[in-house]
């Protein structure tokens, strides 16, 4: 690890699938790509049983199932690159050391947030025959938010070979793909970081990889040519360039063509086509048919291939394929090399990506010793989660070292997320212990860990609950958090059968919310209940089964799981709302006024590292787009709830004396007023609040905190209510995959359930499977995959993705309890104990 250009860290992402119910039998690509990465940890080495040996499996509930559940933060591997591999400039001789990073949750990667963070790079896993999903946007644009190269990894050629036999239609299959991603990263690539040639997949550059990761090979361009640049007497980089795009090879004049015309009109093959997959589909089908085997053994000399006796014995000629194709294309050796070859070193890397992870100024001595990565200069580390030990309640810290050499001889100053330079608040010192390397089932305790280091510390969980920043340096800022883009909608009601085990349950929660930042914990301020919420329905099982193995399986209650809604307005208040202060000696007058779908989506995705945080942007952003007045922009005192969510209080007063000096309470106020709505106690969305004016007393004692803020909240829900007040409900899109004789039965199904179909598509290479989106209501998809299991047993109906997508209207009028928006609203306010009907407007606006 001390040969900082040798290191390489990694995380591997694809859209997850849910395979519980596979029509086909098809492997997750993204736990096959990285159990072939870490097939093989000193040397380069066939791996029989790639793809079967489920190396990512280490929880006792995922061997049964199909489907990954949580997963070791970091497997840890050292490589060594043979004398045939071009290494990039400056590496420190041919040993790399290979970090393979996991995100919190193997089946929440459209969250990678957790592992990019402390990444340098990145494996984006695309299935070629089903093509590039919904949710593969939002990884790539996460991706390159964080400043992380991305490598192409186009997963399932094999099955790609089978469907379709014209070598031209994969070709073309392969290049929508490849046009789709790069599509997606032009447009979402920051040109003032790197610009889009760098992040841009193309075979041609070795970015690529067509790779079988359930058969367990895989190659790029640079495998084949290898073999033919000696007999065309090019170079191997002239040669990739060949082996794509339009580039085609006439035998008969022995030259190379852009057009696919040879030497008497006789139309040729693309050379993609020609040299690469005819040899391996040829290889391929003379080992399947298995009749000839003069011809197979003078195929497998010719490309240096040697089996022994027993191998050309193996009992299916599907097992020969695969061992041949190991021995030729090993996956192992074209993913380590790729990741060698096009992913940075923390060296590299780190000189481009401190200004979006570093909050101090970039010009003090952390953040100069960050951009060179040097282990002599000020210490700093990134706490990025807690990973449970096997002793109950303890916690090994999973952080990255950007900057010194963290050992267990100096004192440092522990940052919590909070931390703001010259407080004391969030702000810890301590001698830590020595660090630990991570691998899969083990640590090992080293003496010191130098910079460009991902390693565990023990000891930091009583001060930090789940993110921060280490530093020895009293100039030293924190990193940035990270900001978790998933927004936990399924909620359940927990609690301990035995009141005696209620402590148990209350440490055991604790520990969950640690162990996954997704996952929260909350008690109801209204009726007392335990709550924990999730992003899903295979969240929320996942950790329960966790809560049970904290807590040693003590006896709980859990209610049915329910969703979070939103209130919202449709249209302005239709009158100015005034509040007097219980002392009747203050007055204030407001108006709601509806923010809109654009902006409030804008307000919801800012994250830090957007620059739509920077206020000037944000402000400019305000006028140009949304046609705000400037002035307005300058005196917006807020947003909520918790300071960045989609609400704003605006100061549209003029003259009014002292109103600087109500301006903490009122924001105060609106915190609490957006975090619980007048409806049904839900958060509050795509609200702005004009305080318009303002009757203030001129004592400070009788315009307090406790005159100002109930008098605000009441005002704010008087103008909330006086504007045409509505509930919003979360809204998934779904993929089903099925066969087309049960369509009509699953659209009846997907209709029951208020579901809105989207498309339906035939799949690639199959005549009788279509593939269905829909969107469908959060509440409405409880039990939805049992349903369709069940429904569907016989002719076999799949639920690929699931994924959260916008926010809807609920239908109705929530004052009536007989439409279905009043029903919701009163099994809110009835679960957290609030007076049946919905108050008043007069019971909150004062006469003036």
């Amino acid at each position: 690890m001390s040969r900082r250009d040798n290191v390489r860290l990694v995380t591997v992402l694809e859209e997850e699938r849910d395979a519980a119910n596979r029509l086909i039998n098809a492997r997750d690509g993204r736990h096959n790509v990285q159990g072939s990465l870490l097939s093989s940890p000193s040397a380069v080495e066939v791996v029989p049983d790639v793809g079967e040996n489920r190396f990512m499996d280490t929880a006792c509930d995922e061997r049964p199932r199909p489907v990954w559940l949580s997963k070791p933060p970091v497997y840890s591997m050292h490589y060594t690159a043979p004398e045939d591999v071009q290494i990039p400039p400056g590496s420190d001789g041919r040993d790399f050391w290979i970090n393979v990073i996991e995100p919190l949750k193997a089946h929440l990667v459209s969250e990678p947030t957790s592992s990019l963070h402390i990444s340098d790079g990145a494996l984006i896993v695309v299935d070629c025959l089903e093509g590039v999903g919904f949710q593969t946007e939002p990884l790539i644009w996460r991706a390159l938010a964080e400043r992380i190269k991305l490598v192409l990894v186009l997963n399932n050629v094999d099955s790609l070979f089978a469907v379709e036999h014209d070598p031209e239609k994969v070709y073309r299959t392969l290049t929508q793909s490849i046009d789709t991603v790069n599509a997606i990263i032009g447009a979402c690539t920051d040109n003032f970081v790197m610009c889009e040639s760098d992040t841009r997949a193309s075979p041609d550059k070795g970015n690529v990889v067509f790779a079988s990761a359930e058969q367990g090979w895989a190659f790029t361009l640079m495998d084949f040519a290898k073999l033919y640049a000696s007999r065309h007497g090019i170079s191997t980089e002239e040669m990739m360039h060949r082996l794509w795009g339009d580039n085609f090879y006439d035998p008969v004049s022995l030259k190379w063509k852009t057009e696919p015309t040879g030497e008497g009109g006789k139309l040729l093959p693309r050379s993609f086509c020609q040299l690469v997959i005819d040899p391996v589909c040829k290889l391929c089908e003379a080992l399947m048919a298995g009749d000839d085997k003069a011809k197979c053994n003078s195929m497998l000399s010719q490309l240096g291939i040697c089996l022994k006796e027993t191998e050309m014995c193996l009992v299916t000629q599907q097992a020969l394929v695969k061992r041949v194709m190991g021995k030729w294309l090993p996956i192992n050796t074209a993913l380590l090399e790729v990741v060698i070859a096009h992913l940075p070193s923390p060296v590299v890397a780190q000189q481009y990506r401190v200004e979006s992870l570093y909050t101090g100024s970039m010009n003090d001595p952390v953040a100069q010793s960050m951009r060179a990565c040097d282990p002599h200069g000020p210490l700093l580390v990134y706490v990025s989660r807690f990973v449970p030990l096997s002793y109950r309640g303890r916690f090994l810290a999973l952080c990255r070292v950007f900057s010194g050499t963290f050992d267990d001889t100096v004192t440092v100053r522990i940052m919590g997320p909070n931390y703001l330079p010259g407080k004391k608040d969030c702000l810890f010192r301590k001698t830590l212990q020595r660090p630990f390397i991570i691998t899969e089932g083990s640590c090992e305790q080293l003496p010191a860990c130098p910079c460009g280091s991902v390693i565990g510390i023990i000891g930091l969980d009583p001060f930090l609950l789940e993110s921060g920043t280490i530093s020895d340096s009293e100039e030293a800022n924190r990193i940035m958090d990270m900001k978790l883009c998933l927004t936990p909608t399924v909620k359940v009601k927990i609690e301990a059968k035995n009141y005696a085990d209620l402590p148990r349950l209350v440490e055991g929660c604790k520990i969950l919310t640690r162990k996954d930042p997704q996952c929260k914990h909350d008690v109801d301020d209204q009726s007392g209940d335990r709550v924990i919420s999730c992003v899903s329905e295979l969240h929320l099982e996942s950790c329960l089964q966790d809560l049970s193995e904290i807590t040693r399986a003590i006896p709980l209650q859990v209610g049915a799981p329910y969703t979070s809604l939103r209130e919202t307005i449709m249209t302005d208040s239709q009158q100015e709302c005034i509040s007097r202060s219980p002392n009747r000696n203050n007055r204030l007058y407001m108006k709601a006024e509806a923010l809109g779908n654009d902006l409030t989506n804008l307000l919801e995705s800012r994250t830090p590292g957007n620059s739509n945080v920077d206020p000037r942007i944000l402000a400019c952003t305000l006028v140009e787009q949304f046609k705000w007045d400037p002035i307005d922009t300058c005196k917006l005192w807020c947003f909520g709830p918790d300071d960045i969510g989609p609400n704003v209080l605006v100061d549209m007063t003029e003259g009014v004396p002292l109103i600087k000096e109500i301006k903490d309470s009122m924001t105060r106020a609106f915190q609490w007023a957006m975090k619980e709505g007048p409806l049904c106690g839900e958060p509050v969305r795509g609200v702005r609040i004009n305080f318009r004016n303002a009757t203030l007393h001129l004592d400070t004692i009788h315009r307090g905190v406790g005159q100002i803020v109930p008098t605000s909240r009441k005002c704010f829900y008087a103008c909330i209510l006086t504007a045409s007040p509505a509930v919003l409900e979360p809204i998934y899109l779904m993929e089903v995959q099925c066969r087309d004789t049960s369509l009509t039965d699953l659209y009846a199904v997907i209709m029951k359930r208020r579901g809105q179909i989207i498309s339906e598509d035939h799949r690639l290479g199959s005549r009788s499977l279509s593939v269905v989106r829909f969107h469908i209501p959060v509440m409405e998809s409880f039990g939805l995959t049992a349903e369709l299991r069940t429904c569907f047993r016989s002719s076999g109906c799949d639920v690929v993705q699931t994924a959260f997508d916008h926010w809807s209207m609920l239908p109705g009028n929530p004052y009536d309890a007989t439409t279905l928006c009043g029903r919701h609203v009163s099994q809110i306010r009835l679960r957290k104990t609030l007076p049946e009907s919905i108050p008043e407007i007069d019971s909150f606006v004062d006469k003036p």
